[in-house]
């Protein structure tokens, strides 16, 4: 399992995934998002462009010009750049398009209640959303990754099994 970051022109490209199991997908989510916090947007399945620059308001974005959720994350780390249509937040996968929600879904072969859930709430205040965490805020991103370690422990011996493709 590694996460490889592409470089295009010496520019930071996208990144993607040596993983072979969807278990070690997730970690190489995880580590995409700490070597660039600034990807994890959950509100958004995948942003780039001008769409990545209007959200941000004149912030820094991520080097590699892409924002996304676990979902979106998941999507750039599997799927070739081609076969994803940043518009309308689709992936072409064996000539069938989907949803960025529902390929993610099938590649990591569960449920994602609560893993690509767009609202990040303070730990603790799962369930009150007067307790919401806005994207750039300090706990934004560790409050996402303890998400993505506790859905690992709890679907642990089916990650494991589920193998991923890659791009």
């Amino acid at each position: 399992m590694s996460l490889i970051e592409n470089t295009v022109d010496n520019k930071p490209g996208f990144p993607r995934s040596d993983a072979t199991n969807a278990y070690d997908l997730l970690t190489d989510v995880i580590q995409c998002i700490e070597r660039e916090p600034r990807r994890l947007h959950m509100q958004h399945w995948l942003l780039t462009g001008e769409y990545l620059e209007a959200e941000l308001d004149g912030e820094d974005g991520p080097i590699c010009g892409t924002a996304g959720c676990v979902a979106g994350i998941i999507t750039l780390l599997t799927v070739p750049i081609q076969d994803i249509d940043f518009t309308r937040d689709a992936v072409k996968h064996n000539d069938v398009h989907h949803s960025v929600r529902e390929y993610a879904s099938r590649l990591l072969s569960l449920t994602t209640v609560g893993l690509f859930n767009g609202v990040v709430l303070a730990p603790g205040h799962e369930d009150d959303e007067d307790y919401v965490i806005p994207y750039g805020h300090p706990d934004y991103v560790p409050t996402v990754i303890a998400r993505i370690k506790g859905f690992q422990q709890e679907h642990s011996e089916i990650l494991k099994s589920t193998p991923v493709p890659h791009r």
